[in-house]
């Protein structure tokens, strides 16, 4: 049995230094081999079942992307230049590389195929699942006792969306995972550790120069050690040096814009950690850890909130698990098992506004794949038929880069746009190029019939692609306006009015519809705005001879309605649209379906369609 002094932690405790308060009870020190062992009973059942997904791993949208980089990595040794996203000159690697070295250093080893790269990731991402979780469990238990420690793991394993946040293994995971630790280490004196994790962390994320520094130097401010923070922070320097000087290089690349995430909570996290957060206004000074600790996140505020509330749940679940803790202690023996009973309870099933990830992984490892946010096995495919038609000299420009810079994992490519847009040129080259210079992945399947009707008509070619999606490559010449534009006026006007009548917004499967006709459903609307994209990139090409301007402003609408089709139809959009941008979004369709019964052979005519196209996009992808 451990002694109660075991768990004091001085000025990282949430209790005070009051005998009543800071120590645990006997009786709760009795209790914590229970506790201990409910703790590892809880997380082994979590990761058995990560582990069982493993040869099929969910990931995010981003991991495409940092795969991509990973190979890159591998083959090429170096990626201070970034050759996949926003071809054809690409940008600036500002990317932090360390978790992109470490996968390309683990799929080397697994074979080198794009597969094995694959497979390292979702190593990787159970790893940082594990890391996190056990992050929560140590200060949890270095706070609270075993009890604590069983609170944190209950907490943060339970929600799904906690989980996802660490599960799917991006940089900044590993950032919010490094803060506490270098926190930890630099008010235990142990200044080699607190530089090495405050640099490694930055070397995992960009935004971690305004993260765990944060921590390090509130947690120096309260402790007045002056010192300790100029060789921490000096330390810090020198060994980011390299990334700093590149990043410096290139700031003019940094415009800071972000792609869309979906809006979720972890409300039981957040109502346990409330309380404890009280406790710690009342007496800041006992709690300069966990003040630290919080405050290092902060600045993602400002950058992208949403990442913040989904990965700030590891420090509020060590918050809310000291508190429960707490609770625990104060309560009878009678009442002791049902505050814990209840606790697990709350973490395991799904609330109205609450997913248990504990749900989630039984639905996946029995087959469930939804929602399936990246598909490597459709990757794969549409990147074999690049190769095989050996397309890899072109652009390729895919109906949503942000996600399918995922086939650069499987065969070397450069995409027009690409992900991680807070990196780009300021004026990007491709917006100039001919459409006809590129290769196209359309969201339509080979044997579309729409698709087949342009094939036969001679202006395009149908190389393969998978069941939902094609790479096609236009005519060497563009044809004649007035031969294509009854046709594109056809086609305009039609899918356009469809989707205004019908489009349904993508908010995942209702309860009480099937998965399967939910899915048929998002399958017929991405079809319908993937009709769009062809026929106006098609207009585009023809207007390209006699119209510059307007082809140019047709080209950026056509990548408009492949983003479309991606927000409409795809999973991994989940979320992202509110009701009443849908709702505006099924106007904006009914007012381009009239400017484009007004299109004539004219140059002009187009003027009103392109006007209505760019409010249209303006509205749904930027407006707030």
């Amino acid at each position: 049995m451990r002694s109660e002094s075991s768990i004091k932690t001085g000025p990282e405790s949430l209790t005070s230094r009051k005998p009543d308060e800071s120590q645990v009870s006997a009786d709760l020190v009795a209790g914590s081999r229970a506790a201990w062992l409910a703790t590892w009973l809880l997380i082994g059942v979590h990761l058995a079942l990560r582990l069982a997904m493993i040869g099929d791993y969910p990931v995010s949208i981003d991991s495409g992307y940092h795969v991509s980089l990973a190979r890159w990595y591998a083959e090429h040794g170096a990626a201070f230049w970034d050759h996949i996203n926003f071809g054809p000159g690409g940008r600036p690697n500002l990317q932090g590389p360390a978790l992109h070295i470490a996968i390309a250093l683990l799929g080397r080893l697994l074979g080198g195929t794009g597969d094995a790269y694959v497979l390292a990731n979702a190593v990787l991402a159970v790893a940082q699942w594990l890391a996190a979780v056990a992050t929560a469990v140590f200060f949890g238990r270095r706070l609270a006792g075993d009890w604590g420690a069983l609170f944190a793991a209950a907490l943060l394993t339970g929600s799904g969306f906690a989980v996802y946040s660490f599960a799917i293994g991006i940089p900044s995971g590993w950032t919010f995972v490094l803060a506490p630790w270098a926190v930890h280490f630099f008010l235990k004196e142990r200044l080699i550790e607190a530089s090495l994790i405050t640099s490694l962390a930055i070397y995992f994320h960009l935004a971690a120069y305004a993260t765990v520094p944060t921590g390090v130097l509130l947690a120096a401010i309260m402790t007045r050690r002056w010192r300790h923070l100029a060789i921490v922070g000096a330390a810090t320097f020198v060994l980011t040096l390299p990334y700093t000087i590149h990043f410096a290089r290139h700031v003019s690349w940094y415009r800071g814009a972000r792609g869309q995430a979906a809006f979720a909570l972890a409300p039981l996290i957040y109502l346990a950690a409330i309380p404890g957060v009280a406790i710690m206004i009342r007496r800041p000074r006992l709690h300069l850890f966990l003040w630290a600790w919080l405050a290092a996140p902060l600045a993602w505020m400002f950058q992208n909130h949403i990442r913040l509330l989904g990965q700030v749940t590891l420090v509020l679940a060590v918050i809310g698990a000291v508190w429960l803790a707490r609770v625990h202690q104060r309560l009878s023996r009678r009442w002791r098992p049902v505050l814990v009973a209840l606790v697990i309870v709350l973490s395991v099933v799904d609330w109205p506004i609450y997913e248990s990830s504990l749900r989630a992984e039984l639905r996946w490892t029995a087959g469930v794949r939804y929602p399936r946010f990246l598909d490597w096995n459709d990757a794969r495919t549409i990147a074999d038929v690049i190769r095989r038609a050996s397309l890899g000299g072109r652009l390729i420009s895919t109906y949503n880069p942000t996600q399918c810079v995922r086939y650069a994992v499987y065969f070397p490519m450069r995409i027009e746009k690409g992900h991680w847009v807070e990196v780009q040129p300021r004026h990007d080259p491709a917006e100039d190029l001919s459409a006809g210079v590129k290769a196209y992945v359309f969201p339509l399947a080979p044997d579309d019939s729409l698709l087949d009707d342009v094939r036969r008509r001679g202006w395009v070619f149908v190389h393969g692609g998978s069941s939902g999606s094609s790479v096609v490559t236009l005519a060497p010449s563009p044809p004649p306006v007035e031969t294509v534009l009854p046709f594109v006026r056809d086609v305009i006007v039609r899918e356009s009015q469809w989707l205004s009548a019908n489009a349904a917004n993508n908010l995942g499967a209702p309860r009480n519809v099937p998965l399967e006709a939910w899915r048929r459903t998002t399958t017929v609307q991405r079809l319908h705005a993937g009709r769009l994209q062809l026929a106006v990139v098609l207009y585009a090409y023809a207007l390209e001879p006699g119209d510059p301007a307007a082809a140019k402003a047709m080209r950026g609408a056509g990548r408009g309605f492949g983003s479309l089709a991606n927000f409409l139809g795809d999973e991994e959009c989940i979320g992202f649209i509110s009701e009443s941008r849908h709702e505006r979004l099924r106007r904006h369709l009914a007012a381009v379906a009239t400017s484009a019964q007004a299109l004539t052979e004219l140059p002009a005519s187009s003027a009103p369609l392109r006007r209505d196209l760019e409010k249209m996009f303006v509205d749904y992808f930027t407006a707030g």
